[in-house]
Order: structure tokens, then C-alpha cells, then sequence
């Protein structure tokens, strides 16, 4: 990882999934409890969209200004969001 990405990080601390969608199940379910509210990229990843909903939360979905996620839009819509994808 080091080498390629420049990401300081040992052996334990990587997680090799299968696939995207295994490794969007995961994150969506440790981090987060049913009900949790996080920004969701509108238009985005529908896979991402598919394992959130998966995971019984609340998807808020925010739109996409020239830098990315609209931080601004997001904090209107859902003030209390505890994770963003």
C-alpha cells in the first residue's frame, strides 16, 4: 500500500474484500446503526445506494456541486448526519 498509494498502514489494518459491493456492505453496517441518516451523492452509486438502504438507515440524498458533495445542501437537509458518501 505504501509503495502505490503512499498510505502509512500495517498488514493489520488492510481489508481485502471480493468485491465492491462486499466491501459497501461492510462499511455500511459498522459505522452505522438502523435509522442513522447519512448523505448519500444524488446521483450516485447505486450499489452504495442498495447497501446503505441494506442496512436499515436513512438515506439523505445531496446533490453534487463542482467540488463534490454540497456540504452547504447536505447541512440544510440533515444537520445531524453522522456519515457522508
Amino acid at each position: 500500500m505504501r509503495w502505490c498509494h503512499f498510505v502509512r498502514c500495517s498488514w493489520e489494518q488492510v481489508i481485502i474484500f471480493f468485491g465492491t459491493q462486499q466491501g459497501l456492505d461492510l462499511v455500511a453496517r459498522l459505522p452505522l446503526d438502523p435509522g442513522d441518516a447519512p448523505w448519500i451523492e444524488d446521483p450516485g452509486y447505486f450499489g452504495a445506494w442498495a447497501a446503505l438502504a441494506g442496512a436499515g438507515v436513512r438515506l439523505v440524498p445531496v446533490t453534487l456541486d463542482g467540488e463534490g458533495l454540497d456540504l452547504a445542501a447536505g447541512e440544510r437537509i440533515e444537520p445531524e448526519a453522522l456519515a457522508s458518501t
